[in-house]
């Protein structure tokens, strides 16, 4: 069975892939985002790869990554190149 993704009517994505069962919180834009992946509120996420699995926590900043498989990224973090 394939799980339905979750966007919360607040949150923006542009430009983006959202694997089955994802659950986005946050911004995301110009993104691939896995299965299962958990983004939290007020985190954004772009020019990124998240992969399945993985959790960006409540206001972390992804930007121009590369996010592996079940990794938890804490709360008010700043990750990638951007």
């Amino acid at each position: 069975m394939i799980q339905p993704q979750y966007i919360g009517e607040k949150d923006v994505v542009d430009r983006c892939i959202i694997g089955e069962g994802a659950e986005i919180y946050g911004e995301v834009k110009n993104s691939v985002i896995g299965a299962g992946v958990i983004i939290e509120e007020g985190a954004v996420v772009r020019d990124s790869i998240v992969m399945q699995g993985a959790v960006i926590g409540a206001g972390t900043t992804v930007d121009k990554a590369i996010i592996a498989e079940s990794v938890q990224v804490g709360r008010d973090c700043q990750t990638g190149c951007g």
